[in-house]
């Protein structure tokens, strides 16, 4: 826990926004590669594609965030979309969705939304947040037909949330790819939505295939030719050639990034 925990630390003390958003991105990596969620010995999720909502009064005021108080100072728990911003709030099972909170005091909100996964060691991805999140439901509510939540259900969903943490080390884990992307659905118009804070390392999962090749190679240096683009997304659109040929490629810093050492 401690490498997350580090990263955290820097977080709470930068101002610098590129070089918060850079921290905030080697925490998704660290989830994606090092970390698991742990609801008991017979039901493991390995994340693999994740967005991170961070907001901070002070300097990081990310209007995406829903800023439910199930965001703060849970630090390892999971976080159980509701109607509201209240934990007394019902659970949602249409449209839900879960994050593992990162916060671990009441200065800030930090989770990060888990929207693709594996379970255990099964084959197939759980892909999307509700699909996701209605899975774990069934689990904890001991019903696999579960198709609601009953007061019963929300009651044994916000006890498992408020006594559990979930956020366990995992060895390494070899990934495909590593890609750092726009988050998913959020509202236009706010000079957060566009910043790269969904990460994912299977492109498969990607609702927005041809963005995410696009930062990708931009964020790697990868020159821009149909040969490379079609190694990576498996065909070569004109468009992301032509967007490729605009940018001016710049030397990327993963390893320093890696280890948080960035200074404002």
């Amino acid at each position: 826990m401690n490498k997350i925990k580090v990263l955290i630390e820097q977080l709470k003390i930068k101002t610098n926004k590129e070089h918060q958003i850079k921290i905030l991105q080697n925490i998704n990596t660290l989830l994606l590669t090092r970390y698991k969620l742990k609801i008991d010995e017979n039901f493991i999720i390995h994340p693999i594609q994740v967005e991170g909502y961070y907001y901070d009064d002070r300097h990081f005021k990310d209007d995406t965030v829903h800023k439910s108080e199930l965001q703060k100072n849970k630090f390892g728990k999971l976080y159980f979309h509701r109607k509201g911003k209240n934990k007394s709030s019902k659970i949602l099972f249409t449209r839900s969705g879960i994050d593992i909170c990162l916060s671990d005091n009441d200065n800030y909100f930090y989770s990060a939304l888990i929207r693709s996964a594996r379970i255990n060691n099964e084959e197939s991805i759980i892909d999307g947040p509700q699909r996701l999140a209605q899975r774990i439901y069934r689990y904890i509510c001991k019903n696999d037909n579960l198709s609601s939540l009953s007061i019963g259900n929300n009651s044994s969903l916000s006890e498992f949330e408020k006594n559990n943490v979930v956020l366990v080390n995992s060895e390494t884990r070899e990934i495909p790819i590593l890609i750092h992307s726009s988050r998913i659905g959020l509202k236009k118009g706010s000079d957060y939505s566009a910043l790269k804070l969904r990460s994912l390392t299977e492109l498969r999962v990607s609702k927005q295939k041809e963005k995410d090749v696009l930062f990708y190679m931009e964020d790697n240096n990868i020159d821009p030719t149909p040969d490379n683009i079609r190694n990576i997304l498996g065909y070569s659109p004109n468009w992301i050639i032509e967007q490729l040929n605009s940018i001016k490629f710049l030397p990327t810093t993963n390893n320093e990034a890696l280890t948080g050492n960035v200074t404002d």
